[in-house]
């Protein structure tokens, strides 16, 4: 039977390592194939080759590999105990029933729920510098209801773009041109039946030092109408929101927010429970009408998490969170909508 042998791991990152053993001795010649078990669970079997890539692991996890060294005169094995690296942040994978894939580059591909009764699906297309070009989404129902963007680039630059919704016979069409990164135009056309309603409006934004929207000002060229919003930030969040005698307030946590990845546009046809911008869920209609209008927010994400909502002094909706080891939130409670959600994570790369 094959002879006693050393089993070594190399590689050990967030979710795979590397083991290596050395090749046993034997009495005759022979052929040796070899087995890997991961937990006591088989993992390949067969081998001739004396290295083998263990991956799907997870993250800060123990694992014990045990490599089994076979011939037609017996069995040998020999065992190892290792760690997977703690990462330095985690990304969220999936949420409810939704699952968020992502490509090479880490950037996210599409956000959704694949299964034949699934509602919300996005699909998110990048040029090869890995700037947004598409977001095309869907609502899996009997109305149709559909939403797409284009983003426009000159010279890398982010020069239009073009959002398009629709339910049923409501259709709503925003196109937008970007005179600058704080002056910018649009115009925003929605059709009922067979009315059509078009608004015009120039935009003019301010800026703080770390490239946050403090001030919108907004104007409809034709009947001169100016709305102004004012937004305040602290520790990395959005605080506070104001336009006109409407104020929103919004209270954080102090640990790392669950909401990794890039928002995007999400049409208003969808359910509130599942509204998504900003980095903000289940958001009353006040802030979701501002954000929708300011594409500078579709890759907004705040440091921490949302505690509570508060409008004009009433609260809103309240969240109540459990952390894993990480201190990402593992579940969300919302009482005022009746709503769990669960969380989970893989390492970021």
């Amino acid at each position: 039977m094959p002879s006693n042998f050393e089993v070594s791991l190399t590689d050990i990152t967030t979710n795979s390592a590397i083991v290596n053993w050395t090749v046993p001795t034997t009495d005759e010649p022979t052929t040796i194939v070899y087995s890997i078990y991961l937990n006591e669970s088989v993992l390949v079997e067969n081998l001739t080759e004396t290295s083998y890539n263990v991956g799907d692991l997870s993250y800060a996890t123990n694992y014990t590999i045990k490599v089994e060294a076979k011939n037609e005169y017996g069995i040998s094995t020999s065992s190892i105990n290792f760690t997977t690296l703690e990462p330095s942040s985690l990304r969220l994978i999936s949420y409810r029933q939704n699952i968020l894939n992502y490509n090479e580059s880490g950037l996210l591909t599409y956000r959704g729920d694949p299964s034949p009764y699934g509602y919300i699906n996005i699909d998110y297309t990048y040029n090869q510098n890995n700037q947004i070009l598409k977001e095309e989404s869907y609502y899996r129902d009997a109305f149709g209801k559909t939403g797409r963007l284009d983003y426009i680039y000159t010279n890398d630059i982010l020069t239009g773009l073009s959002i398009y919704e629709r339910v049923e016979d409501v259709t709503n069409d925003l196109q937008f041109q970007f005179d600058s990164e704080i002056a910018y135009t649009y115009v925003s056309t929605t059709r009922v039946d067979y009315n059509e309603y078009i608004n015009y409006y120039q935009v003019q934004l301010e800026i703080n030092n770390d490239n946050n929207i403090t001030k919108y000002t907004r104007t409809n060229t034709e009947t001169m109408h100016v709305d102004v919003v004012h937004f305040e930030y602290s520790n990395g969040n959005l605080t506070k929101i104001t336009n006109g005698t409407n104020i929103l307030e919004i209270s954080y946590d102090t640990a790392n927010n669950w909401h990794t990845y890039r928002s995007g546009f999400l049409p208003e046809i969808y359910d509130h429970n599942e509204k998504d911008m900003a980095g903000f869920i289940c958001y009353p209609n006040f802030l979701g009408y501002w954000l929708k209008f300011m594409p500078e927010f579709y890759d907004f994400i705040n440091t921490n998490n949302p505690l509570e909502y508060k409008c004009n002094g009433e609260v809103l909706t309240t969240f109540q969170y459990e952390y894993n080891e990480m201190n990402y939130p593992k579940k969300i409670t919302i009482p005022e909508r009746n709503l769990i959600i669960d969380l989970e994570y893989e390492a970021k790369e």
